[in-house]
């Protein structure tokens, strides 16, 4: 996939020796962040390491390696780490395929949960250089601090650890996290540790205070039992993964897209302002907007919104969209599919439409008749499905969502 560089050492070459620090993938470790510590504990920048010892391009930092996966890199990795491949496989975010994708993810093109890296000015859904997050309190305790596959996903505003909010920029510039940039640009290498201080102004993120970052109960809890559903690949207490994780996030991922949307939709959030006693916010600029591009503080309250549609489900979510008065064909999204579980809440809470009978039923309700003594006629058939023998169609009644201005009798 990444271009090598010309006269570089083949891996399985005997000259190449194992680096003098070698050391493997922590615990969710993202392979950016791997690939930085191998760079510092050998002395070297991360640049070199892509060039001089991997022999790549220098080119390959300007792409996403955690998301999809190179095989040559990997392969060089092994080599010269000493560790298996399956622990260098696991460093990328192909290896949530099958636990909150279906398929793994693509090589171009927005992906649903992965926070977009970099710029583009060719794309308005991608405005915001926020790639990764980060926790404070995560990164000062761990013996050697590495940043964690998790928080690259959009769904993580939490840390299921500490209970407190992620951060998605440094606390004191309010640049973006970019752990892996702390050396360039500089003639020697830096003396501060990468993964632990800000590239950009050089603040200490350990040291910074995150008590009062601390998130609320529920909102914690849901953010446990997404980590637990990543981990397991099903779970009993959410709708719809009881046999399938990705069911269940592809479901959530359209709530939290309707949730984001304006128009119609927008008076979910207003329900929630009013409810909660908050300012109403609008975190899209536009209708492409996506979920993934959006700062931590939005995508947080909009998690919240979700887990609490997701409370008592669907009682709770069809109540929430009445009284919204938010009907069915604003949650349908008609050009892709729709889990399950979503589509038939949907339809059995808020499909507001009069019930007529198609010709299958009539005549299965007439065969029915005929079988217990009954004359089969139409008023019979009528009677048993319930519509009017005139009309062929249920009486009218009251909507909850009505078209049109109520005419006075």
């Amino acid at each position: 996939m990444y271009r090598l560089r010309r006269g570089a050492l083949s891996p399985f070459d005997p000259r190449n020796p194992l680096l003098a620090y070698r050391s493997r993938p922590r615990e969710d470790e993202s392979l950016l962040s791997w690939m930085t510590r191998l760079a510092r504990g050998n002395a070297v920048k991360l640049q070199c390491l892509a060039t001089d010892v991997l022999g790549f391009s220098p080119q390959l930092l300007t792409h996403d390696l955690d998301r999809v996966p190179d095989e040559e890199l990997l392969g060089r990795l092994v080599t010269r780490v000493g560790c298996t491949y399956e622990q260098a496989c696991s460093t990328g975010m192909w290896a949530y395929q099958g636990l909150l994708w279906f398929e793994a993810p693509k090589l171009r093109g927005p992906v649903d949960w992965l926070m977009p890296m970099g710029r583009s000015p060719h794309d308005r859904r991608r405005i915001c250089s926020y790639t990764t997050q980060m926790c404070c309190a995560c990164l000062a305790g761990d013996p050697i601090p590495y940043f964690r596959r998790y928080w690259r996903l959009a769904l993580a505003v939490v840390c299921p650890v500490h209970g407190t909010y992620l951060r998605d920029c440094c606390p004191w510039c309010h640049g973006p996290i970019e752990f892996h940039t702390t050396d360039f640009g500089c003639r020697l290498l830096p003396s501060v540790e990468p993964m632990m201080h800000c590239g950009k102004c050089g603040h200490d993120w350990c040291h910074e205070p995150w008590d009062e970052l601390s998130a609320p109960e529920s909102l914690v809890r849901f953010q446990r039992q997404l980590c637990q559903l990543l981990a397991d690949g099903w779970s009993a207490e959410l709708p719809g993964a009881g046999i399938l994780s990705p069911a269940f996030f592809s479901g959530l991922k359209c709530l939290l897209q309707r949730l984001n949307q304006p128009g119609r939709c927008r008076r979910l959030r207003e329900y929630f302002a009013w409810r909660d006693a908050e300012l109403l916010f609008d975190p899209c600029e536009h209708a492409l907007q996506r979920f993934e591009c959006l700062r931590l503080g939005d995508r947080a309250r909009l998690m919240g919104m979700a887990q609490d549609l997701l409370v008592s489900w669907p009682n709770q979510f069809g109540d929430i969209a009445r009284a919204s008065r938010v009907s069915s064909s604003y949650f349908t999204d008609y050009r892709h599919l729709m889990p399950y579980w979503l589509h038939a809440a949907i339809r059995t809470e808020l499909f507001d439409q009069d019930y007529a009978p198609s010709q299958q039923e009539r005549s299965a309700a007439k065969d029915y008749l005929l079988r217990h003594g009954g004359a089969g006629s139409a008023d019979e058939v009528n009677g048993l499905l319930g519509v009017s023998s005139v009309s062929h169609k249920a009486a009218p009644r009251e909507r909850w969502n009505p078209r049109g201005p109520k005419c006075s009798s």
